[in-house]
């Protein structure tokens, strides 16, 4: 199975006096068709060390739009090639 997302998880580290940290998510590209997904970040209090403090806002989402082709497609043959089918009197395109 492939990720959606690298890294699906790490370790955010600041130097002292530091306030601001930018993370790199990267969205991994592939050709599969699937429904839009949602995926959290969380920074998590519990795992502060060095007298560090988790405060504010500590989630965020990411959303993944769905794939263009997500249900497939429907084509249909030109004029010349379409015909209508009746089967137990019941009619169908």
């Amino acid at each position: 199975m492939v990720q959606d997302l690298t890294p699906s998880s790490g370790l955010v580290t600041f130097s002292n006096g530091e306030r601001e940290k930018q993370i790199i998510i990267s969205v991994q590209r592939d050709d599969t068709p699937e429904p839009a997904e949602r995926f959290k970040i969380q920074l998590m209090s519990s795992t502060a060390t060095g007298g560090a403090k988790v405060e504010g806002i500590t989630e965020g989402v990411i959303l993944i739009e769905d794939s263009d082709n997500m249900y497939g497609s429907v084509q249909f043959a030109g004029t010349d090639r379409q015909k209508l089918v009746v089967v137990s009197g019941i009619l169908f395109d």
